[in-house]
Protein backbone atom coordinates (compact mmCIF):
# COMPACT_ATOMS: atom_id res chain seq x y z
CA UNK A 1 0.00 0.00 0.00
CA UNK A 2 1.34 3.14 -0.85
CA UNK A 3 0.18 6.70 1.25
CA UNK A 4 0.59 10.01 -0.41
CA UNK A 5 2.10 12.98 1.28
CA UNK A 6 -0.95 15.35 2.03
CA UNK A 7 -0.36 18.66 -0.61
CA UNK A 8 0.50 21.61 1.17
CA UNK A 9 -2.40 23.98 1.33
CA UNK A 10 -1.33 27.79 -0.16
CA UNK A 11 -3.06 30.62 0.90
CA UNK A 12 -5.52 32.91 -1.20
CA UNK A 13 -4.41 36.65 -0.27
CA UNK A 14 -6.80 39.35 -0.90
CA UNK A 15 -5.96 42.87 -0.14
CA UNK A 16 -7.56 45.64 -0.18
CA UNK A 17 -6.88 48.21 -2.93
CA UNK A 18 -7.78 52.07 -3.15
CA UNK A 19 -7.30 54.14 -6.52
CA UNK A 20 -8.75 56.98 -8.16
CA UNK A 21 -11.44 56.46 -11.09
CA UNK A 22 -13.12 58.78 -13.02
CA UNK A 23 -16.88 58.95 -12.18
CA UNK A 24 -19.46 60.16 -15.33
CA UNK A 25 -22.95 61.26 -14.08
CA UNK A 26 -25.51 61.51 -17.05
CA UNK A 27 -28.47 64.09 -16.52
CA UNK A 28 -31.34 64.29 -18.55
CA UNK A 29 -32.34 65.12 -21.23
CA UNK A 30 -29.51 61.83 -21.94
CA UNK A 31 -29.33 63.22 -25.46
CA UNK A 32 -28.28 66.41 -24.61
CA UNK A 33 -25.86 65.35 -22.12
CA UNK A 34 -24.24 62.48 -24.53
CA UNK A 35 -23.88 65.39 -27.60
CA UNK A 36 -22.00 67.50 -24.49
CA UNK A 37 -19.87 64.21 -23.92
CA UNK A 38 -19.30 63.43 -27.59
CA UNK A 39 -17.95 67.28 -27.29
CA UNK A 40 -15.79 66.86 -25.05
CA UNK A 41 -14.36 63.62 -26.27
CA UNK A 42 -13.47 65.17 -29.65
CA UNK A 43 -11.49 67.65 -27.83
CA UNK A 44 -9.98 64.85 -25.90
CA UNK A 45 -9.70 61.57 -27.79
CA UNK A 46 -8.82 58.47 -25.82
CA UNK A 47 -8.85 60.10 -22.78
CA UNK A 48 -10.77 57.32 -21.01
CA UNK A 49 -9.10 55.13 -22.63
CA UNK A 50 -7.12 52.54 -20.44
CA UNK A 51 -8.97 54.27 -17.38
CA UNK A 52 -11.89 53.28 -14.62
CA UNK A 53 -14.35 54.72 -15.25
CA UNK A 54 -17.53 54.81 -12.55
CA UNK A 55 -20.96 55.11 -13.94
CA UNK A 56 -23.07 57.18 -11.25
CA UNK A 57 -26.45 57.10 -12.14
CA UNK A 58 -27.95 58.67 -8.83
CA UNK A 59 -29.53 61.81 -10.40
CA UNK A 60 -30.62 60.21 -13.32
CA UNK A 61 -32.06 56.96 -11.82
CA UNK A 62 -32.48 54.77 -14.73
CA UNK A 63 -34.24 51.56 -14.89
CA UNK A 64 -32.29 48.52 -15.83
CA UNK A 65 -33.01 48.07 -19.76
CA UNK A 66 -31.96 52.23 -19.71
CA UNK A 67 -28.47 51.27 -17.83
CA UNK A 68 -27.52 48.37 -20.26
CA UNK A 69 -28.25 50.74 -23.39
CA UNK A 70 -26.44 53.72 -21.63
CA UNK A 71 -23.55 51.20 -20.93
CA UNK A 72 -23.30 50.07 -24.28
CA UNK A 73 -23.75 53.62 -26.16
CA UNK A 74 -20.39 54.30 -23.82
CA UNK A 75 -18.57 51.52 -24.98
CA UNK A 76 -19.23 52.42 -28.49
CA UNK A 77 -17.71 55.84 -27.55
CA UNK A 78 -14.43 53.80 -25.70
CA UNK A 79 -15.68 54.31 -22.15
CA UNK A 80 -15.35 51.07 -20.58
CA UNK A 81 -17.63 51.17 -17.34
CA UNK A 82 -15.13 49.33 -14.82
CA UNK A 83 -18.57 49.81 -11.72
CA UNK A 84 -21.78 52.07 -11.36
CA UNK A 85 -23.72 53.80 -8.17
CA UNK A 86 -26.90 53.75 -7.62
CA UNK A 87 -28.12 53.56 -4.38
CA UNK A 88 -30.60 51.14 -3.13
CA UNK A 89 -29.31 48.74 -5.79
CA UNK A 90 -26.48 45.92 -4.26
CA UNK A 91 -26.28 43.89 -7.56
CA UNK A 92 -27.76 44.28 -11.55
CA UNK A 93 -27.98 42.11 -14.11
CA UNK A 94 -24.43 39.79 -14.48
CA UNK A 95 -24.00 41.09 -17.95
CA UNK A 96 -23.33 45.05 -16.46
CA UNK A 97 -20.53 46.02 -14.27
CA UNK A 98 -20.80 45.86 -10.48
CA UNK A 99 -22.69 48.01 -8.17
CA UNK A 100 -20.60 49.99 -5.79
CA UNK A 101 -21.29 49.83 -2.27
CA UNK A 102 -20.01 52.33 0.40
CA UNK A 103 -17.85 54.34 -2.39
CA UNK A 104 -16.61 58.06 -1.13
CA UNK A 105 -16.21 61.00 -3.44
CA UNK A 106 -12.15 61.87 -3.46
CA UNK A 107 -11.56 65.29 -1.90
CA UNK A 108 -8.96 67.41 -2.08
CA UNK A 109 -8.23 67.28 1.97
CA UNK A 110 -6.22 64.85 2.14
CA UNK A 111 -4.29 65.30 -0.31
CA UNK A 112 -2.70 68.92 0.56
CA UNK A 113 -1.18 69.70 3.12
CA UNK A 114 -3.03 71.63 6.01
CA UNK A 115 -1.42 75.40 5.16
CA UNK A 116 -2.34 74.71 1.47
CA UNK A 117 -6.05 73.77 2.37
CA UNK A 118 -6.15 77.18 4.07
CA UNK A 119 -4.99 78.76 1.56
CA UNK A 120 -7.43 77.23 -1.13
CA UNK A 121 -10.47 77.62 1.27
CA UNK A 122 -9.44 81.25 1.22
CA UNK A 123 -9.22 81.96 -2.02
CA UNK A 124 -12.59 80.37 -2.13
CA UNK A 125 -14.48 82.48 0.02
CA UNK A 126 -12.48 85.19 -1.05
CA UNK A 127 -10.18 85.75 1.67
CA UNK A 128 -7.15 87.52 2.16
CA UNK A 129 -4.49 85.42 3.73
CA UNK A 130 -3.62 85.58 6.99
CA UNK A 131 -0.19 87.44 8.03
Amino acid sequence: MTFAAPLEAKSIRFRARSFVAFTLTPEAPLDVWLEGLDHWIGNSPGYFAGRPVVLDLNTLKPDVAAIESLVGVLGHRGIRIYAIELDGHTALEPNLPPVLVGAKEATTDGLLPREARAESFNKAEGRAPEQ
